[in-house]
């Protein structure tokens, strides 16, 4: 029995498992799993879900399925997935090597010729043809993500959602626009009265700070979700820092949590994390802008992430 058979005869289990890999506010599910997976949630459940497939597959389903680990990252569905996910990643990176954009070219080439070789009928859509020409349009204008509509997008679905509560065929844009007000003026409300008192820590250099006994007030609302084990790299060091809480000192938002550093060694295709300090500040801006995720496999922690 292949790879695909044995997944196809675990449909339903699959889907479970994808749907309890999220902790978004908003649950991504898979709502029907007939002929393929149709899954309910938006761009953001599945941003995150393209990261941690690779830990759900190599694990999760390799353990449930009894599956072997080896069988699944030598298929060549497990490798389209890889390739397509070094694409996003790349291609949403804000800083971006010349090797790196080769290294897009090469892996567009590949997504291509797996899809071919899995699929003899797959068709290049327009958005698929659109992918060949990334690597140029970064050499001309740089990084593709300054250019990104995503956060236009998101917004939209805001008012969409929205429009369809309220139920005004009236005047919808001028209930839109005072519902958003109100929403704005209460979480604006909250951030504005976080306030910070360092008393004697004034003059320490607060780019990296252990744990102190100043009196602190937490930050709100958090920059990203907090209690779905994300770490950002911290600039282009090789430390990740895994964010336990926000807060705020003389307008600037730090990140507190646990600081790690990749080890040379791996459990299974990831890399395993040791960590360095239990407790540190760091500045947001400091860091990467990419969510990656912390999960433990065989009592050690590892790092979902595409860029070592």
């Amino acid at each position: 029995m292949t790879i695909n058979d044995e997944f196809l005869n675990n449909k339903s289990l699959l889907a479970s498992l994808i749907s309890g890999a999220q902790y978004c506010d908003t649950p991504f599910s898979v709502r029907s799993v007939a002929g393929g997976f149709a899954y309910a949630g938006d761009m953001i459940h599945l941003s995150e879900l393209i990261v941690c497939l690779e830990h759900i597959l190599l694990v999760e389903v390799a353990m449930a399925v009894g599956v072997d680990t080896n069988r699944i990252e030598a298929s060549k569905a497990f490798q389209l997935y890889a390739t397509y996910k070094t694409i996003c990643l790349i291609s949403f990176s804000t800083i971006i090597t010349t090797e790196q954009i080769s290294e897009l070219s090469a892996n567009i080439s590949n997504l291509f010729r797996l899809a071919l070789e899995i699929d003899h009928e797959f068709k290049i859509t327009p958005k698929l043809h659109h992918l060949t020409h990334y690597p140029d349009l970064i050499r001309m204008f740089g990084p593709l993500i300054q250019f990104s509509t995503l956060s236009f997008e998101r917004k939209h679905q805001y008012f969409k959602k929205w429009v369809k509560l309220i139920n005004n065929t009236i005047n919808p844009s001028y209930s839109l626009a005072n519902r958003h007000q109100y929403h704005q003026s209460i979480v604006m409300k909250d951030y504005e009265q976080t306030k910070f008192d360092f008393n004697h820590q004034q003059n320490v250099d607060p780019q990296f700070m252990a744990e102190s006994t100043s009196s602190f007030h937490q930050q709100w609302p958090s920059p990203f979700p907090l209690k779905k084990n994300i770490a950002r790299r911290i600039g282009q060091s090789g430390m990740w820092i895994e964010a336990r809480s926000f807060w705020k000192m003389n307008d600037e938002i730090y990140v507190k949590g646990e600081i790690f550093e990749l080890s040379v060694m791996k459990e299974l295709t990831f890399p395993i994390l040791i960590s360095k300090h239990p407790s540190i500040y760091v500045p947001y801006l400091k860091l990467f802008h990419i969510n990656d995720f912390v999960r433990v496999v065989n009592e050690k922690k590892i790092l979902l992430t595409a860029f070592i």
